[in-house]
């Protein structure tokens, strides 16, 4: 975007001339603005995004008007894709199951469960794994007798050997699974009679009643946690069905060009999730519609006519599956959402809504950020020019600029927080700057957000209100920010340099070490590739879940906080010291090493 870039190139050097002004050296001039760049690029995508919401009218989705109920053409599933990992998320997203089916109650709304079990070490499945999904399977029977017959179905794939993880996985995750129940639905399984399930096959177990399931034409894929309020369900049908919506693929690169192949309604945290700790309520704030966390997304949507897809949407089985379908290498793109949504073309719906899971605990927010940022960056393959197919071969990239900024912005996104911090206390040892336009530079940028979305001069009250509480929100992120800084360093480090397994490593080192043709440095040569290959080539599909971070018990007790935040600490004491040493000003520094510093009590605090 002309204006984002305008704005960044006009505010860095203002920044710029400030400091050669000032008289800071030359070399520090150019590092002061490169720190800067990434944290004034966030504000001009918000500056012209608010011009974008205030100039332009919001972009809503034609749909049809199916005050019936929907048509049998259209009939659709409902897809819960989930690991089966404990008997309590299970009993969850079973209740989330029942809740989207009583409030979107359809005879062309079956829902079903996709689930696989856990990653392990050994192909059979162990007794409390077996005891797990016959639990799963029973409740689907009492489901189908309490609601009717035909309403509720189980999906469940076996675990199949993976040569990079060197593990029995699901395979390709929750994006094979989708695959696989996609061609299991338009009966293009190979070996396998239409719809067959059993040891050996596609599905092992499938639950329900499959005659009553009928010719499905599209599928609405959630997560585990996630509901669907009342008729949400319905007006997604009914969006995805309307003729201008119907997505049209190119006959050569074979992506959708019209049309959208998938819709993503809105996404905010359920009410009840809210309630349980002050973390959860303030991202229930920012997270609703309107709010700062997604307002970009829906300034996009307003001026592109298109999104993002972030994994909870309907999309057209017949498209979805000619579209992606021996599209991507296997063991290469874990977090797969985003790079879907380029080529099948996606949009936001910010006026349906999608219920997920608050998170109680800023700690896990910083876990559920590294997993997000280990997908993103397996996506950037595909900002290249020329990206693999499903043999691996180099194709030509026919995904839009559009497509390929969406998935670097997600990491531009996080990396700015380390810069801001970084451009904070390098400038406090900056003798030529004042430590107090130091501070405040790190507060507003944090605040900016949260200052200007809420901004209308329509309903002023109701603004100064939610700007209120954007001030309250600052103080609480202002806090966090070191720790999230080095947290997202530490994943963007953990993500790029893999350590290589004990077993392969050994294994490897002992084929050299028998291997009597080879001369010393040879050998050494051939260790040090293997050590290498090992820590930057393989790909990292190692997965963990949402509902098992909530189960990380060290989050919430105030020992474990401590012990898991002790390096920014470590580096706020640090700093402390050599300001109060070196910095004049100190008093201008010590709001926010202080606020570093308690950062840890109020991470307990606002996860009660």
């Amino acid at each position: 975007m002309t204006s984002v870039l305008s704005i960044t190139a006009i505010a860095s050097a203002l920044f710029t001339i400030w400091l050669i002004s000032l008289g800071v050296a030359p070399a520090l001039v150019v590092i002061l603005t490169l720190l800067f760049l990434f944290p004034i690029h966030d504000a001009a995508e918000i500056l012209t995004c608010k011009a974008i919401r205030i100039f332009f009218k919001p972009h809503l989705l034609p749909e049809m008007e199916f005050t019936e109920g929907i048509p049998d053409e259209f009939r659709t599933l409902i897809v819960y894709a989930s690991l089966l990992a404990d008997k309590n998320a299970v009993a969850r997203m079973l209740e989330c199951m029942e809740n989207t089916h009583l409030t979107n109650k359809d005879s062309n709304l079956p829902i079903a469960i996709l689930t696989h079990f856990k990653d392990s070490v050994q192909e059979d499945v162990t007794e409390e794994e077996s005891e797990l999904l016959d639990f799963a399977a029973a409740a689907i029977v009492s489901l189908n007798e309490k609601h009717g017959r035909g309403r509720f179905f189980l999906f469940h794939r076996d675990r199949k050997w993976n040569t990079v993880s060197r593990k029995w996985i699901g395979w390709e995750r929750k994006r094979g699974g989708v695959e696989e129940l996609n061609r299991w639905l338009l009966g293009k399984i190979e070996g396998e009679g239409y719809r067959e399930h059993g040891p050996g096959k596609t599905f092992s177990r499938i639950g329900g009643d499959i005659d009553a399931l009928g010719q499905i034409n599209k599928v609405i894929l959630l997560d585990s946690d996630n509901e669907l309020p009342s008729g949400c369900a319905t007006r997604l049908v009914a969006m995805a069905a309307h003729p201008l919506n119907q997505p049209v693929v190119s006959e050569t690169d074979e992506i959708v060009v019209q049309g959208y192949g998938v819709l993503q309604p809105f996404p905010i945290p359920s009410k009840e999730s809210c309630t349980r700790s002050l973390y959860a309520r303030m991202e229930g704030w920012h997270r609703r519609p309107d709010g700062p966390h997604h307002y970009i997304l829906q300034a996009l949507q307003d001026l592109f006519r298109e999104g993002t897809y972030i994994g909870k949407g309907i999309y057209d089985v017949a498209t979805h599956e000619r579209v992606l379908a021996n599209r991507f290498p296997d063991n290469q793109l874990l977090s797969h959402d985003k790079v879907e949504s380029g080529f099948l073309r996606a949009a936001l719906v910010p006026d349906v809504l999608v219920l997920e899971e608050a998170l109680d605990n800023f700690l896990a927010g910083m876990s559920q950020i590294e997993r997000w940022l280990r997908g993103d960056k397996q996506a950037l393959h595909w900002v290249l020019p020329r990206i693999p197919n499903r043999k691996r071969e180099r194709v030509r990239n026919p995904l839009s600029l559009f497509s390929r900024w969406n998935l670097i912005w997600p990491i531009k996104k996080q990396i700015s927080i380390p810069f801001l911090v970084t451009l904070c206390a390098v400038s406090w040892f900056v003798p030529e700057m004042s430590p107090w336009w130091c501070s405040l530079i790190l507060a507003t940028m944090i605040a900016f957000p949260y200052l200007v979305v809420p901004l209308s001069l329509r309903s002023p009250v109701s603004s100064l209100a939610e700007i209120a509480r954007g001030l309250v929100s600052t103080v609480v992120y202002v806090a966090f920010s070191l720790h999230r800084a080095l947290s997202i360093l530490a994943a963007m480090v953990r993500i790029t340099f893999q350590f290589p397994e004990k077993r392969y490593v050994s294994d490897s080192l002992r084929g050299v070490k028998e291997a009597s043709n080879l001369g010393l440095l040879r050998k050494l040569a051939r260790t040090l590739r293997i050590l290498a290959g090992s820590m930057l080539r393989r790909p990292n599909i190692d997965w963990v879940t949402a509902s098992e971070v909530k189960r990380q018990s060290k989050m919430y007790s105030l020992s474990g906080i401590y012990v898991t935040m002790l390096p920014s600490l470590v580096i706020c004491v640090a700093l402390g010291v050599g300001c109060f040493a070196l910095v004049e000003g100190f008093i201008y520094v010590l709001p926010i090493l202080g606020l570093w510093f308690m950062a840890p009590l109020i991470v307990y605090a606002t996860s009660r």
